[in-house]
């Protein structure tokens, strides 16, 4: 038996099929699931085919089983009263934990990059949803206005799926070849000092249940768009 064991569930994946979850739950065990977002139900055009399907079945998952449902923001807690409210179903207790950053993004002093030109950092997969085509635009009319003058933008972040127009900009256009830089793979340490030393640090997002770099960009003190 399992009576006193807290199972903590962070994270979204295994909740459509949660078997693991019930077995416990019969065993005694107490179940805390923390939701993210309600992102694929909400917004289905910023996710794969099928995806709002799967995520509903998720949260019906969660609705069911938890004792306790942690969610990362008053935003995400609102749409998922939204969506329990929309089916008539009753939420278990929940509870607002914002996400917490790294210790490296709270160190007194960060050795911040030093670069010949200003530049300007993003971070985040690229995608649709994260917005990177809008900031690309932008990046160009800059290079093609000020030249030599323009700041780099520095992306910090894999490519994923369905970015086809952000790459063709990446790869086709001269302007962004010599104004924009991808990195992927940082650790907390070499990306809290990147954006000690920007300009700024840009988040375009369509929409997020918790933007984790927003708060690590205020953490450091960097300016924030």
């Amino acid at each position: 038996q399992l009576k006193g064991v807290v199972y903590l569930h962070t994270s979204h994946s295994g909740l459509e099929k949660p078997t693991v979850i019930d077995k416990l739950k019969q065993r005694g065990a107490r179940i805390v699931i923390m939701v993210h977002d309600l992102i694929p139900i909400d917004y289905p055009e910023y996710c794969r085919p099928n995806e709002d399907i799967a995520h509903d079945a998720r949260m019906r998952g969660v609705q069911e089983r938890a004792d306790l449902i942690l969610v990362n923001s008053s935003y995400s807690l609102s749409r998922l009263q939204t969506w329990a409210e929309s089916r008539k179903l009753a939420l278990p207790p929940v509870k607002v934990i914002p996400l917490g950053v790294s210790e490296h993004y709270l160190a007194p002093h960060h050795a911040p990059v030093r670069v010949a030109r200003d530049y300007f950092v993003t971070v985040g997969t690229i995608e649709p949803r994260k917005n990177h085509v809008m900031l690309l635009s932008v990046w160009r009319r800059l290079a093609e206005e000020l030249g030599e003058d323009c700041p780099v933008l520095v992306i910090v972040g894999r490519r994923g799926w369905e970015m086809e127009a952000a790459a063709d900009l990446l790869e086709r256009c001269p302007f962004l070849s010599r104004t924009v830089v991808e990195v992927d793979g940082l650790g907390d340490s070499a990306l809290a000092a990147l954006m000690a030393g920007a300009r700024g640090v840009l988040q375009p997002s369509h929409v997020e249940g918790f933007s984790l770099p927003v708060a690590e960009a205020l953490a450091v003190g960097a300016p924030l768009v």
